[in-house]
């Protein structure tokens, strides 16, 4: 969904303040979440090693 709105966002913000200053938004936006997505990655085997392991079964 994010992906989706990206363009209608820096559109609005392209008519409000400008194209470089849109574009200057959209990548920023893009260096944050580059950098939320490899923090969260560099811990995420170490957090699925401490989840105990369950057995699902379907119920009847």
């Amino acid at each position: 969904l994010g992906s989706a709105l990206g363009p209608i966002v820096t559109g609005a913000f392209s008519d409000r303040y400008g194209i470089l200053t849109a574009l200057k938004i959209a990548s920023a936006m893009a260096l944050i979440s580059f950098v939320l997505f490899y923090l969260g990655a560099r811990y995420y085997a170490r957090d699925l090693d401490k989840v105990e392991r369950v057995a699902l079964t379907a119920e009847e």
